[in-house]
């Protein structure tokens, strides 16, 4: 049999345009879909035609409520092209699968190039803001996630997109959001951030876009330090102390040592 072939990836680099296909954060005239699905009743509406689609089925419990959120997401999936976002926005008792179910989605979306992922907020987390994000054109490559998160203090709303996908999550709403100021940029500015394995590829990728956006970045090609050495961690963060002049806020460990062996095969030294 043969390996189904998925869609083409393409290395982003300034001043391309970030993302090609269609936008959802910051595209003219798109918008997205929140459908709130339960064990009885939910969304009734028939038309789906949307780049993105956010189920919110918290509460689910039973195999009724799980065929109302496959009922939804089957008729977006039928019609969603290249550039789709799939949400799943669920509760931490997930008694129904609904994320394997999602993670399905996902493995069948990567052909067109598109992406499914589960969010579980919390009362107080930054659920508009990491939403925003895997709708984004920077979420390309971000798929079958169960993302969980923190309580932490919500941000502030940035406008009309942000307030209303609030009030679809506090349950005061569903239905059709419009995406005209939903754009996403991340704030790293002024962030003290370390990078290892600067010198190449995903590493170096990092260095470029979070210098432009305005970080502090401690960057590390991949010699800097012995891998292997069980003191380098302590070495490394007193490094970026030293050059940042201050704790750093995060960490993008991207070096790393390659052997030609499977991992049943690899030693503890490998």
């Amino acid at each position: 049999l043969k390996e189904p072939i998925g869609a083409m990836l393409r290395v982003f680099r300034p001043p391309a345009a970030l993302y090609r296909g269609p936008k959802l954060c910051g595209g003219q005239g798109e918008k997205v879909l929140f459908v709130r699905v339960r064990d009885e009743g939910g969304w009734e509406g028939t038309d789906v035609s949307s780049p993105g689609l956010i189920v919110d089925a918290r509460g689910v419990r039973s195999v009724d409520g799980l065929r109302r959120a496959h009922g939804v997401a089957s008729a977006w999936i039928r019609q969603v092209g290249a550039g789709g976002r799939l949400l799943f926005v669920l509760d931490e008792e997930d008694c129904v699968g609904l994320r394997a179910y999602a993670w399905s989605a996902a493995r069948e979306l990567g052909r067109r190039g598109a992406t499914a992922n589960v969010v579980r907020p919390r009362p107080s987390s930054r659920a508009v803001e990491t939403i925003k994000f895997l709708l984004s054109g920077r979420a390309a490559c971000v798929t079958r996630g169960d993302l969980r998160l923190a309580e932490s203090a919500p941000g502030e709303a940035r406008g009309a997109f942000d307030e209303a996908l609030r009030s679809c999550l506090a349950g005061e709403r569903e239905g059709w959001i419009p995406l005209g100021d939903a754009s996403y940029e991340p704030e790293v500015r002024d962030t003290a951030i370390v990078v290892t394995g600067a010198d190449g590829g995903i590493g170096r990728a990092l260095v470029d876009t979070l210098t432009r956006a305005g970080a502090r970045v401690a960057a590390f090609d991949a010699h800097a330090f012995d891998l292997c050495d069980r003191e380098t961690p302590a070495r490394l963060a007193d490094a970026a102390r030293e050059m940042l002049g201050a704790r750093p806020d995060a960490v993008a460990h991207c070096a790393g040592l390659t052997r030609d062996r499977t991992l049943g095969k690899m030693s503890a030294a490998d």
